[in-house]
């Protein structure tokens, strides 16, 4: 079985999955936390690239040129390649993890708010993405007021602005598709609680 946390930072994904982990253990079942935001195959690529290609000064003029043609061929190509890559992760980790509970830090509906934020898809891929992706078993969504996700925020690194888009885009996340559990950051104790008590009927 897979369980997803999604939300936004500072909703309390990392302390969700402490609850579930400390059910877990308690009533003796193998489980393991994974973190899937990150790209599985994409991200060893992206780091070759980074690091064994360096441009001359002639080139990066070129680049500088195609900058917005560029940009519309990532907006067209990398939800579908992340959309692969998501595939190529989930089957892995299902595959090596058989008999093991899987309690995901993130999940792939997080990296589609990414791509919304950073403009890296045009609006119908960012929908095909999500339809298209692997489902968990259950996606638990952990949310809160703006103000308040700020405040816990690791780092405090972000603008109020941020965070009301952030809870606009999860929002529009859960309406979509109703199968995804919400749970308001205050009360999530008791609500992690009861889930992991009606999964295993303790």
């Amino acid at each position: 079985m897979m369980i997803s946390y999604i939300g936004p930072d500072g909703s309390g994904k990392s302390t969700a999955i402490n609850y579930s982990v400390e059910f877990l253990e308690r009533n003796k079942i193998s489980h393991k936390t994974l973190y899937p935001f990150n790209y599985f195959i994409l991200r060893k690529l992206i780091n070759f690239f980074q690091n064994n290609i360096n441009l001359s000064s002639t080139v990066q003029k070129k680049k500088n040129l195609v900058t917005k043609n560029k940009n519309v061929v990532i907006k067209i190509f990398w939800p579908i390649f992340a959309l692969i890559d998501s595939w190529l992760w989930y089957f892995y980790v299902t595959k090596i993890n058989s008999k093991d509970i899987l309690l995901c830090d993130r999940y792939f509906h997080d990296l589609s708010t990414a791509f919304d934020e950073f403009n890296l898809a045009f609006s119908f891929l960012n929908k095909f993405y999500i339809k298209l992706i692997p489902k968990p078993d259950i996606v638990i969504l952990l949310s809160g007021e703006p103000l308040e996700l700020q405040k816990r925020e690791l780092g405090d690194c972000h603008e109020i602005d941020f965070f009301e888009r952030q809870v606009k885009r999860y929002q529009d996340l859960s309406l979509k598709d109703p199968s995804i559990v919400v749970l308001k950051t205050n009360f999530f104790k008791e609500d992690i609680e009861r889930i992991f008590k009606d999964i295993y009927g303790t």
